[in-house]
């Protein structure tokens, strides 16, 4: 299998190659993807942190060095432990060259509801999402998008009935385990045409491990 391989759409990269995420700076792109497969002991480990008794939630905001050191003395020692913060602190480091940021701010935390289950847009530059056990991030592609029932002007409604979606079918989902850059509103020349996102509802009875990374100087 060739590695280096990419997949574009009109909004989308993808690829098994890491080097997919500086696509993210192609005007037309979006959203890249890295389809990580992250090793077998990771997964394992990260299902560890979805069934323990206390959720998990880390907030952490340094250099990505600083926050590797941070991340290595807050999560418990079981095997799978060293292999998963080899990945997010590979995770943190490509963030922080991609972006050049002197600052990152770190999310790892397990979630029993979506966090943001409406679609919306994030009023920021860029942000790295990994869902590292559970169901991942969904996304609209931008002609499955009616984006003047963003927000408020959805008055509530359920997504499905707002008007927001002119295509159900359309509706895309990342894969567990996918490193993702979602290029949102604060991106210079991106105004009105963020990516649209939300969290998916994890099974009844099910924890989801989501890692966020933001560039915040």
């Amino acid at each position: 299998m060739n590695l280096a391989r990419k997949e574009h759409d009109n909004q989308a990269a993808h690829s098994q190659n890491p080097a997919v995420l500086a696509d993210i700076y192609h005007e037309h792109v979006n959203l890249a993807v890295w389809q990580a497969q992250p090793a077998c002991a990771i997964r394992d480990y990260a299902q560890s942190l979805c069934q323990g008794t206390r959720p998990l939630n880390l907030k952490i905001v340094g250099t990505a060095q600083e926050i590797s050191q941070h991340l290595a003395s807050s999560l418990p020692a079981d095997q799978g432990r060293a292999l998963l913060l080899d990945h997010l602190g590979q995770c943190c480091a490509m963030f922080s060259d991609l972006f050049e940021a002197e600052a990152l701010g770190l999310r790892l935390e397990t979630l029993e509801r979506a966090m943001c289950p409406r679609f919306h847009v994030d009023n920021l530059p860029v942000r790295l999402i990994t869902t590292l056990h559970g169901v991942a991030t969904q996304w609209l592609p931008a002609h499955a998008v009616e984006r003047r029932w963003l927000g408020r002007a959805g008055a509530g409604q359920a997504d499905e009935t707002s008007g927001l979606i002119r295509d159900g079918r359309a509706i895309q989902q990342l894969e567990t385990g996918d490193v993702a850059l979602m290029k949102g509103e604060g991106w210079e020349g991106n105004h009105g045409r963020g990516l649209v996102h939300r969290s998916p509802e994890p099974a009844p009875g099910d924890r989801r491990l989501v890692l966020t990374l933001d560039w915040i100087a």
